[in-house]
C-alpha cells in the first residue's frame, strides 16, 4: 500500500497553510483601512461641499447686487427729472437743539 496517496497521511502544503493564517489575520487590517479611507474620502466630500455652497452663495449675493444696483439706477433716472421740475426754495428745518440761529 502507497502511503504517499492516502488523504489521512498527507500534510497540507505549505502555500495552503500560510494563506490559511494570513487571510484571517488581514481581515481587521483591511477592515480598519477601509473604516480611514471612508472618514477620509467623506472629509474631502464634505470640505468639496462647502466650497461649491460658497461659490454659489457668492454667484447669487453678485446676482442680487447687481439687481439692486439697476434698482437704483432706475430711480436715480425717475428721481432727477422731478428734481429739476420744483423750484429751488430754502427749506425751513427746524433743529433739534434750542439755541438754533431761526
Amino acid at each position: 500500500m502507497n502511503h504517499s496517496l492516502d488523504p489521512a497521511t498527507k500534510k497540507p502544503s505549505k502555500h495552503a497553510t500560510f494563506y490559511r493564517e494570513l487571510v484571517p489575520a488581514m481581515i481587521p487590517i483591511f477592515i480598519l483601512g477601509s473604516a480611514v479611507y471612508m472618514v477620509r474620502s467623506m472629509g474631502s466630500l464634505h470640505l468639496t461641499r462647502n466650497y461649491l455652497g460658497h461659490e454659489k452663495y457668492v454667484r447669487e449675493a453678485k446676482a442680487e447686487i447687481a439687481s439692486l444696483k439697476q434698482h437704483i439706477e432706475i430711480l436715480q433716472s425717475q428721481a432727477s427729472p422731478a428734481s429739476q421740475a420744483t423750484p429751488s426754495s430754502p427749506i425751513n428745518v427746524k433743529r433739534w437743539w434750542s439755541f438754533s440761529a431761526n
